[in-house]
């Protein structure tokens, strides 16, 4: 199953459209990407602005592996989600778990 994506505000209300990643675009567990890495495939995983600036980074270094795997689109589509992170505050970029 893949995870749904999405952001949230402070009381959890979803705020604009869901996407939906393959777990094969994101390298889970792996100690080389500090938080994606420790995204969770079966419960959900919440990111502030403060944690999406180093998401970004790491974002940027599996851009070219969800391309190979023909996963560019999601890709493109969960940068957006963290770009609107920040047009108000107390808002979180969810990876919802299995």
């Amino acid at each position: 199953m893949p995870w749904t994506v999405r952001v949230v505000d402070y009381n959890g209300k979803p705020v604009g459209d869901d996407v939906v990643c393959d777990f094969d675009v994101v390298p889970v567990a792996d100690e080389m990407f500090p938080l994606l890495g420790s995204i969770d495939e079966y419960d959900d995983t919440r990111f502030n602005r403060l944690q999406l600036q180093r998401f970004l980074k790491e974002w940027e270094q599996v851009r070219e592996r969800a391309a190979s795997l023909g996963k560019g689109d999601q890709w493109q589509q969960i940068k957006h989600l963290v770009s609107t992170v920040d047009e108000e505050p107390l808002r979180y970029l969810v990876f919802i778990g299995d």
